[in-house]
C-alpha cells in the first residue's frame, strides 16, 4: 500500500489517458488534487514523489470510485506549476497495458509503455493528430526535420513514463529492424535521443544504446494474423539477435513509432528480459485507434 491506494504498475486498461483533473485551494496553505481516472494518483506518486511526499492525506478513492484525491500544503508557485505540467502532459500522453488481443501470450515482459499521443484524432476520421501528421512525413517522406521534433518529444516523454520504481543503469533500444532496411524510423529516433542527452546520468557499465541485429532475415508481417506474428518473432529472436552492449541489470527503453497490438514491442521486451534486462519500458510516438495490426 502506498498513500492508501494499491500500486498497479500497468493502467488498469489497454490505452488510458488522463481524462480530468482539478486543482483547488481549500484553504489559504492548502489545495486538494483531483484525478480521473484514479490510477494516475499513483502516476503522480512516481513521477513527481517530491511534491507527493508532502500531501497530509495520501492519496484517496472517492466513493464513486472514479476520482483519485489528495490534499497537499504550502505549495510553491513552481510546485503548483509542475502539478499543471503534470496534468497536461498525461492529458495528452497515452499509457499502455495489456490488451485482448494479445492476453495470453505475453505476462510480465513489458513493464510499461507510453505514447505521445494517437495517430489519428479521432476513430471516425483519416485526420492525423499533430504526432501522427509528423510521423507520417517521418517515415514516408523521409523529412529530417519532422524526425527531430519526434525525437525531441520523445526525449521530453521518456521522464513520464512510469517506472514504479524500477532500479538499474539505463539505455534505450529499438524494435529490431530487417536487416537490409536503410531507413529505420526507431533507430533514427533513439540516436537522436542519446543526442539530445536523455539520460543525464552517466552509464558505468552499459552503452547508452544497444543496437539490435536480427540474424535471420524479417519477412513482411502485413498479411499474418496476431497470432502468426508472434510465433514469427519467437522465431525471429530465437535464431539470434546481436546486440551491440549487454542490457543484464539495466533498464532499458523500447523505442517504437507506431504501436498497434503491441506483439512487436512485447516479443522484444521478453527477449530483453531473457537477456537479463531488470526492467524494460516502451516509448513510442503514436497508438493506433485499435489494438489489431493489419488483420
Amino acid at each position: 500500500m502506498r498513500g492508501g491506494m494499491v500500486t498497479i504498475a500497468r493502467p488498469p486498461a489497454s490505452r488510458t489517458t488522463l481524462a480530468w483533473h482539478e486543482l483547488q485551494q481549500i484553504q489559504t496553505n492548502e489545495w486538494v488534487l483531483k484525478l480521473r481516472p484514479p490510477y494516475y494518483g499513483q502516476v503522480f506518486d512516481d513521477i513527481l514523489p517530491e511534491i507527493n511526499a508532502r500531501s497530509t492525506t495520501g492519496w484517496r478513492v472517492a466513493k464513486s470510485g472514479m476520482v483519485a484525491w489528495a490534499v497537499f500544503r504550502d505549495l510553491s508557485a513552481r510546485e503548483i506549476a509542475l502539478i499543471n505540467d503534470f496534468a497536461r502532459d498525461y492529458g495528452q500522453y497515452v499509457l499502455l497495458g495489456m490488451n485482448a488481443n494479445i492476453e495470453g501470450y505475453f505476462l510480465e515482459d513489458l513493464d510499461g509503455c507510453l505514447a505521445l499521443d494517437y495517430n489519428f484524432a479521432d476513430g471516425h476520421s483519416r485526420s492525423y493528430t499533430q504526432v501522427g501528421e509528423l510521423v507520417y512525413h517521418a517515415k514516408y517522406r523521409k523529412s529530417i526535420a519532422a524526425a527531430e521534433e519526434l525525437g525531441r518529444r520523445l526525449a521530453e516523454a521518456i521522464h513520464r513514463v512510469p517506472t514504479f520504481g524500477c532500479e538499474g543503469q539505463r539505455c534505450i533500444s529499438y524494435v529490431p529492424p530487417g536487416r537490409h532496411k536503410r531507413f529505420d524510423l526507431p533507430r533514427i529516433l533513439s540516436k537522436l535521443l542519446v543526442e539530445y542527452g536523455w539520460c543525464t546520468m552517466p552509464l558505468r557499465d552499459y552503452e547508452p544504446l544497444v543496437s539490435p541485429e536480427l540474424a535471420p532475415a524479417k519477412p513482411d508481417f502485413k498479411r499474418l494474423t496476431i497470432g502468426e506474428k508472434i510465433r514469427v518473432w519467437e522465431r525471429l529472436l530465437g535464431r539470434g539477435v546481436t546486440l551491440s552492449s549487454g542490457v543484464a541489470g539495466a533498464v532499458v527503453y523500447v523505442i517504437d513509432d507506431l504501436y498497434q497490438s503491441g506483439v512487436t514491442m512485447w516479443s522484444y521486451a521478453r527477449y530483453l528480459k531473457a537477456a537479463g534486462a531488470s526492467g524494460v519500458f516502451g516509448l513510442v510516438c503514436e497508438k493506433s485507434r485499435g489494438d489489431r495490426d493489419n488483420r
